[in-house]
């Protein structure tokens, strides 16, 4: 599982919180987690394509594992999610999606 964060929000656990406080954790995605994933994508608007299957994803991971990363709240609920990726010189956020009933909290601040 890899950690993002800024110093200081990471917990016993090793889990990154938003910030202090914060109801939710960034984890790395992984492929159990995928029909919730795309249950997310779908509310918060987001069009599949042929490449956004399990295989094609779990492909995608082994190139750029650091590069998929979900928010989750403490009991186990993804609310967020982002799947980019790296060419070598070129970077793309391919997915970017926030549960809609969560768009309009307040919970990180820049």
């Amino acid at each position: 599982m890899g950690i993002y964060s800024a110093p200081g929000n990471i917990d016993v656990d090793g889990n990154v919180r938003g910030q202090k406080n914060s109801p939710f954790f960034i984890r790395s995605f992984s492929l159990e987690q995928w029909e919730e994933v795309v249950a997310l994508w779908r509310r918060a608007g987001i069009q599949l394509s042929r490449s956004d299957t399990p295989e094609k994803i779990q492909k995608k991971r082994e190139r750029d594992p650091q590069l998929f990363l979900i928010a989750e709240t403490e009991d186990g609920r993804i609310i967020g999610a982002v799947m980019g990726s790296y060419d070598g010189r070129r970077g793309w956020i391919n997915h970017l999606a926030v549960d809609p009933n969560c768009q309009s909290q307040i919970w990180v601040r820049a």
